[in-house]
């Protein structure tokens, strides 16, 4: 009898954690970003709104293997994240934006 009630919870919880992400999935706060991005041959720029709350960088990754970050930006700011390869004597392979929530 103890099993069949295991079973019964771990099959609520499951239900639980479909339902609510897809009320989250569906939710305005959920809406995608929109990022601006720029980039020449040391530095990646991110510029993004949409997202009210969290915050966004640009990250450049260098092509000595290492990762620079830019300063934290508002996520509905719309202000300009730079990152640069130079900080580190290297030139830019490529980069992405790193949100914060």
């Amino acid at each position: 009898m103890k099993m069949k009630i295991r079973f019964a919870a771990i099959g609520l919880l499951t239900a639980a954690t479909v339902t609510a992400a897809t009320l989250t999935a569906g939710s305005p706060a959920a809406a995608a970003p929109s990022c601006r991005k720029w980039q020449d041959s040391n530095t990646f720029g991110a510029a993004c709104t949409g997202r009210p709350g969290a915050a966004y960088r640009a990250v450049a990754v260098c092509k000595n293997g290492r990762a620079v970050g830019g300063p934290y930006q508002g996520g509905n700011s719309g202000a300009w994240s730079y990152a640069y390869c130079t900080r580190v004597n290297s030139s830019l392979d490529y980069g992405y934006v790193q949100w914060y929530v």
